[in-house]
Formats: structure tokens, sequence, C-alpha cells
């Protein structure tokens, strides 16, 4: 019964007869001509009609576009933001870890240890750290004292 009410309720109103069933209703636009079904966008290709052949766009298939516009419309789609692939800046999967593409990455192994093995680990990575990095890093103290006043932690408790 809705779909026979909605359809009379087009008819009446003078919309386009394309159903549109993502948005559950017809579509707005008025018919393109006085005794028309359909507005211009959605003219079927084989109505008598038809005067000009629609064809889907080949950047975004989603919408169609005039056969003889084609050449001039792939210039100015709307979708070519979204394509980057010929765009000089951009590389496909520049980042994209092959081993981790392929499951033979050892990423994400960790959540697979119990807290004895984890716990033995972090002593084995902190004995490293002490034996070949630790006091081979140098610093300095780039900005002098600024009068900036620190406060120890009994100072903070006391207050």
């Amino acid at each position: 019964f809705g779909d026979d009410l909605c359809l009379l309720l087009c008819v009446m109103k003078r919309h386009c007869q394309l159903w549109l069933p993502k948005k559950k209703r017809f579509c707005h636009f008025p018919p393109h001509r006085e005794d028309a079904e359909f507005c211009s966008h959605h003219v079927p290709n084989d109505a008598p009609d038809a005067k000009r052949r629609r064809v889907p766009c080949p950047i975004d298939p989603k919408h169609t576009v005039y056969a003889n516009d084609l050449e001039k419309h792939v210039k100015k789609c709307p979708a070519l933001r979204y394509v980057a692939d010929d765009k000089a800046y951009f590389q496909k999967d520049v980042n994209l870890d092959a081993d981790i593409v392929e499951g033979t990455s050892k990423c994400g192994q960790l959540q697979g240890l119990s807290a004895i093995q984890f716990k033995r680990l972090v002593t084995v990575v902190e004995a490293l750290y002490e034996k070949h990095i630790e006091g081979t890093i140098s610093t300095e103290v780039l900005c002098p004292d600024w009068g900036i006043q620190f406060y120890e932690d009994e100072d903070v408790e006391k207050a």
C-alpha cells in the first residue's frame, strides 16, 4: 500500500518515476518533458524520448553522463579528487609492510605473551640498553636557567 501511495503522489506532483531504494523514495527532479516519466538524469537509454545516450562515468560509475560529453566530463568529474594514483606526490602502498600483508610479520606477537614472558622480555631489553646504549647518548643543556623555579616533591606536599 505504501509504495502505491508514494507512486500516486509522485505522479500527482510530477516527479521523476525512478525509485531510489537507499533513500526509500522517488527522485525529486521534475520530468524533462511534460509527457515524460523520468528526469533528464534517469531517462532510460532505450526509451523512445532518449535523444542522447547516457553512459557510466569511468572515474566513478555511481553516476552517468551523456556519451558525447564524456571527454569533457572526465576532466572535471568531482570524483577526481579521490583518485590519487596519477599524482606526482602519491605512491601507492609506500608505507605498507609486505610482511604484514603476507602474515609473516613479528609485529603483534607481544599480544600472545604471558605476563611472565613479557617481564622477561622487558628485563632483556633493559639489560641490552644498559650494555650498548646508556652513556653513549650525550646530553647537554641547550637552554640556560631562565629563572623558572621548579619545586621538589617535598615542597609540593607541604603546600
